[in-house]
């Protein structure tokens, strides 16, 4: 009577073969998680409050080039967070920490690479050109803020960013 074999039995060759498939896609999977999260690392973004009505002061000395700092003017209808950034060439530029985009979808922007990160596409946001208007459509270009530098700080007046909050609002 001849023997019927069993199905589930593997040779060696076989079971070798299995784990080296499992072992690859494991370790692709691992690669592709450690990518991902070197990709969207989030530089560490110091953030300051400021209280109703006050005018914020931001020192200079922590702004090395490529740096920012968030500043939150809480008391203010949203968008009330604010932007400051100083570039590689030196020099500061404030604005909202939001494009007029993210702000309609409520999706919150990051500071990441030395670079603003829109919350709506994704991409790095455009940098404006002192004096270069704002485009009129709702894009991804961060409203400026006007400020002005004192001494060791920057000054942002609570005026400055109610006025700017209107364009939000405008269309």
């Amino acid at each position: 009577m001849k023997r019927r074999r069993n199905r589930l039995e593997i040779n060696l060759r076989e079971r070798l073969s299995l784990i080296l498939v499992v072992v690859f896609f494991v370790a692709l999977g691992s690669g592709m998680l450690w990518l991902r999260s070197r990709l969207h690392h989030e530089d560490p973004t110091p953030e300051i409050e400021v209280a109703r009505g006050e005018n914020a002061r931001v020192p200079l000395a922590p702004l090395q080039p490529g740096q920012a700092i968030f500043v939150n003017f809480v008391s203010e209808p949203e968008p009330h967070r604010v932007f400051v950034h100083r570039t590689t060439t030196g020099a500061i530029q404030v604005m909202f920490a939001s494009c007029r985009r993210c702000y309609r979808y409520g999706r919150p922007t990051r500071f990441s690479n030395g670079r603003l990160i829109c919350g709506h596409c994704r991409d790095a946001m455009p940098e404006l050109k002192p004096g270069e208007p704002i485009p009129p459509e709702p894009d991804c270009t961060p409203v400026p803020i006007a400020h002005s530098v004192q001494g060791d700080a920057v000054v942002i007046q609570a005026d400055a960013v109610r006025e700017g909050i209107r364009s939000f609002f405008a269309r």
